[in-house]
């Protein structure tokens, strides 16, 4: 059972690491250079999956010591396999120790392209805003001038209850006023209006940037921790690997 346990050992430590592997080479595939958010969500990828090498090294150094112990000749089998595996402790050292830089450089001028974006977004709102109160305003003081303007309709429409109970005591008050009268009482409240639609808008800015820093933040915190103690941990091995003399390799 013992020879079995160490072959075991040594698969699926071979296995956990070439997946790792294959996922780092995979996100490369299409990648974008030049975007930020693409170094953020490789780096972030790459230090996510980056304890499943550890462990996988682990596996793999354990069944070759204990198939050492079984047959001390295994010492010159598989010499490429036992190379790589103690050059690639030293290349994932490196890999994290600049994944953690990148991660952070490009986390903050993404989070500033974010912020960009949504300052755009509101821009564009208050752009669209402004062109639905300009109709709208034309429009309302045309009809209340015809509503004024012909008599007898007022009260008409009064009676008839199309208009709102809260709207009726205002629009009495422009009985018999003029058309520039009416055109200010129609200004007023369209400005009212839309101030409560802008103050909406920027509320709403205010609590999507406030999102888009507690996440990058978060993320950001949790990632480069994670990638120094990568680094701690790989850097170990590489220096108990190097400290070995050539006889115990």
């Amino acid at each position: 059972m013992a020879p079995l346990a160490a072959r075991a050992l040594r698969l699926v430590g071979l296995v956990l690491v070439l997946s790792v592997l294959v996922d780092y080479v995979a996100s490369l595939v299409g990648a974008n250079w030049s975007e930020p958010r693409w170094y953020v969500a490789t780096s972030s990828q790459w230090i996510d999956r980056g304890v499943v090498p550890l462990v996988g090294l682990t596996f793999w150094f354990s069944g070759d010591w204990l198939a050492q112990q079984l047959d001390p000749l295994s010492v010159t089998q598989q010499k490429l396999i036992r190379a790589i595996a103690r050059i690639l402790p030293l290349v994932l050292t490196v890999i994290f120790i600049l994944a953690v830089p990148i991660h952070l450089s490009n986390a903050f001028t993404s989070q500033a392209q974010r912020l960009e974006e949504v300052q755009q977004q509101v821009q564009q709102q208050r752009q669209a805003l402004d062109l639905q109160f300009q109709g709208a305003i034309a429009q309302q003081k045309q009809q209340l001038k015809q509503l004024f303007g012909t008599p007898g309709l007022f009260e008409q429409v009064k009676a008839s209850g199309q208009i709102p109970a809260d709207q009726v005591g205002e629009l009495e008050k422009l009985v018999g006023k003029p058309e520039a009268e009416i055109d200010r009482f129609v200004d007023q409240r369209a400005a009212e209006a839309k101030q409560t639609q802008e103050a909406e808008i920027k509320a709403n800015q205010e609590k999507q940037s406030n999102l888009i820093r507690r996440e990058v933040t978060g993320n950001t915190i949790r990632t480069s921790l994670l990638g120094i103690l990568l680094v701690i941990g790989y850097g170990g091995i590489s220096w108990g690997i190097l400290r070995q003399s050539p006889n115990h390799n």
